[in-house]
C-alpha cells in the first residue's frame, strides 16, 4: 500500500508529499520499511525532478539496507 500512495503522489506532481509520506510511514509503522520498489519509485522521481545528487545519495541508502548489491 505505501508504494501505491508514493507513486500516486509522485504522478500528481506532489513529490515533496511523497517523501514526507515515506518518512512518516517509516516512523509510524515499526517493522514495515521501504522495499526496493519504494526506492525505485523515489529514485526515478529524483532523477526526473531534482537531479542526480539526491538520487545517488538515496541509491547508497538502498545498498546499505541490502536491498541491492553494488
Amino acid at each position: 500500500m505505501p508504494n501505491v500512495m508514493i507513486h500516486g503522489l509522485y504522478i500528481r506532481g506532489l513529490f515533496g508529499e511523497a517523501l514526507i509520506f515515506k518518512s512518516r510511514n517509516e516512523r509510524q509503522r515499526q517493522g514495515l520499511h521501504p522495499n526496493a520498489a519504494t526506492f525505485d519509485i523515489i529514485i526515478h522521481a529524483l532523477l526526473e525532478k531534482i537531479g542526480n545528487h539526491k538520487a545517488e545519495k538515496l541509491l547508497h541508502e538502498v545498498i546499505e539496507r541490502g536491498l541491492m548489491q553494488k
